[in-house]
C-alpha cells in the first residue's frame, strides 16, 4: 500500500503539484447513512454528511495523516479507529471531529488493517508486521496475540476481516494466502487452490458461506474453508467484494485495473458497470460501500482518483461535487515530463525504464516509490526526496527474485531519474 508525494525531482521547474492519494477505507454510518467517511494515505480522514456529495477533512488531533486503515464501532458509529503508517493508532468518539492517540501496549507504529468484532464492539484487532494486536476495551490497551503473522513475510497488502458466524472469527489475507483466526491461526485455507487478492473476502448474508476473490475468479466454501467450489471465473483480478444489504443475490466486485462488476444471481454471472467511471486509474477499485437503507446508493473508491457515487445501483456514476483530491487526468502528463526530464547531475540519462523495471516494479504496487506507467502516461508515485536507491532495490529485489544484473540496471535507472545529486549512478 505504499505511496509517496508526487514532488518533482531535483531541478524540476514546478514544485506546486499536489500529492497523489491512495484510498484506504470507505465507511457508511449504518444509523445515519447520509454520513460517510473515507481515509486516504497522506490526506487523512474525510467526512461527508450529504450522501457523499461534498466532503471535508476531519483530522483534528491526528499527528500523522497517513491513514492506512479506518474502522467503525458497530454499537456507536461515531466511534472511529484510525491506524496510520508509522504514526500509531488513533480513536475518535465524536464522528471524527477530534482524535486521540491510543497506543498503550502497541510495539509498532504502522497499522496495516483494523477490524472491530460485529458482536463485540469493544473488541478491536490491529494487524501489524509483528503480528495481531487485540484490545478488549475499545483500544485503551493493546496485547500482542501469539503466533506472529502466518504465511510468508508480512506483506504491505495484508488485510483483515472480522465476522460472527455465529462465533467471532477473523480472516487474514497475506501474500495471496488466506488464514482464519479463532484464538490461533489456521493453516493456509486456500493452499493448492489459487492465490487470492487484496480484500475480496466476504460472508454471504443468508447462508454464511465464505466467498473469496482469487486470481481465478470467485470461489465459495460452505464448510469453513475445508473445501471450495468455483462461483465464477469471469471476474479478473477481484479486489473488493460487497453484498447488497437487502438482496443477498446482488454482489458488487471491484477489480485491480479491470473496473467494477455487479451480479444479480449471487455471483454466477456479472455485468460490467462503466458509465461515469472515468479517469486513468478509475478501473482500479480499492473500496466499495452500499447504503444499508437504500441499496441503490453505492460508493466506489478508485486508486489515485478518489471517490465515485451511484444513485441507481451502479448503472451510472458521478464524482463528488466538492472533493479536494487532484485528478490525475490533468496532472499525469505534466508530472511525468517533469520527473523524467530531471536526472541527477552525476548520473547518465536513460531515455526509458529498462525492461526489468517495467516487469518487476511498474506492475508491483508499492515496493518502489517512483513507478512510471509508460503505457498510459501516468506517474503513480515520484520520490518524496531525491535519494540513493541502492539499498531499496537490493532489499526489495530479494523479494522480487531479481538477479544481480537486474538489480544494477534498476538501481541505475532510479538513481538517474530520482536519485540524489551526490548519489551518482551505481
Amino acid at each position: 500500500m505504499g505511496l509517496a508525494l508526487a514532488v518533482p525531482a531535483r531541478g524540476a521547474a514546478d514544485s506546486s503539484l499536489p500529492p497523489f492519494i491512495h484510498n484506504s477505507d470507505l465507511l457508511v454510518n449504518p444509523k445515519r447513512p447520509s454520513v460517510l467517511y473515507a481515509s486516504f494515505w497522506i490526506y487523512g480522514v474525510y467526512k461527508s454528511q450529504d450522501y457523499g456529495k461534498t466532503w471535508r477533512p476531519v483530522n483534528g488531533g491526528l499527528k500523522n495523516a497517513s491513514v492506512y486503515a479506518l474502522a467503525m464501532s458497530a454499537r456507536n458509529p461515531d466511534v472511529l479507529f484510525a491506524g496510520t503508517h508509522a504514526g500509531g493508532m488513533y480513536r475518535s468518539i465524536d464522528g471524527g471531529s477530534s482524535w486521540t492517540e491510543i497506543n498503550t501496549g502497541l510495539t509498532t507504529g504502522t497499522i496495516w488493517d483494523l477490524a472491530v468484532l460485529p458482536g463485540e464492539p469493544e473488541t478491536v484487532y490491529a494487524l501489524t508486521s509483528p503480528g495481531l494486536f487485540s484490545s478488549r476495551d475499545g483500544g485503551a490497551r493493546w496485547t500482542l496475540e501469539p503466533g506472529g503473522v502466518p504465511g510468508r513475510a508480512p506483506d504491505q497488502q495484508m488485510t483483515l476481516l472480522a465476522v460472527t458466524t455465529p462465533r467471532p472469527v477473523l480472516y487474514l489475507q497475506n501474500g495471496g494466502q488466506l488464514f482464519r483466526w479463532d484464538g490461533r491461526w489456521s493453516e493456509p485455507m486456500l493452499s493448492g487452490v489459487t492465490p487470492i487478492r487484496a480484500m475480496p473476502v466476504v460472508v454471504e448474508p443468508t447462508s454464511g458461506a465464505l466467498v473469496v476473490g482469487t486470481l481465478k475468479g470467485l470461489v465459495r466454501s460452505v464448510d469453513g474453508g475445508a473445501t471450495w467450489n468455483t462461483v465464477s471465473g469471469d471476474i479478473p483480478l477481484p479486489n473488493w467484494l460487497v453484498y447488497h444489504p437487502a438482496d443477498p443475490r446482488m454482489l458488487f466486485v471491484g477489480t485491480d485495473g479491470r473496473g467494477l462488476y455487479r451480479s444479480g444471481d449471487g455471483g454466477r454471472t456479472f455485468q460490467r458497470l462503466e458509465k461515469g467511471l472515468t479517469g486513468p486509474t478509475s478501473q482500479k477499485i480499492f473500496g466499495l460501500a452500499i447504503d444499508p437503507t437504500d441499496g441503490r446508493r453505492v460508493y466506489a473508491a478508485s486508486h489515485s482518483i478518489g471517490l465515485f457515487r451511484s444513485e441507481d445501483g451502479g448503472e451510472t456514476w458521478s464524482r463528488p461535487e466538492q472533493f479536494p483530491v487532484p485528478d490525475l487526468t490533468e496532472l499525469a502528463r505534466a508530472t511525468r515530463a517533469l520527473v523524467v526530464a530531471s536526472p541527477s547531475p552525476r548520473a547518465e540519462p536513460i531515455s526509458s525504464p529498462p525492461a526489468e523495471f517495467l516487469t518487476h516494479c511498474n506492475r508491483c504496487h508499492g515496493w518502489t516509490d517512483p513507478a512510471l506507467d509508460t503505457r498510459s502516461d501516468v506517474v503513480w508515485r515520484a520520490a518524496p526526496i531525491p535519494r540513493d536507491w541502492t539499498e531499496t532495490v537490493r532489499r526489495m529485489g530479494r523479494l522480487a527474485v531479481l538477479n544481480e544484473p537486474q538489480v544494477e540496471s534498476i538501481t541505475r535507472y532510479l538513481n538517474t531519474h530520482f536519485g540524489a545529486a551526490d548519489a551518482g549512478a551505481p
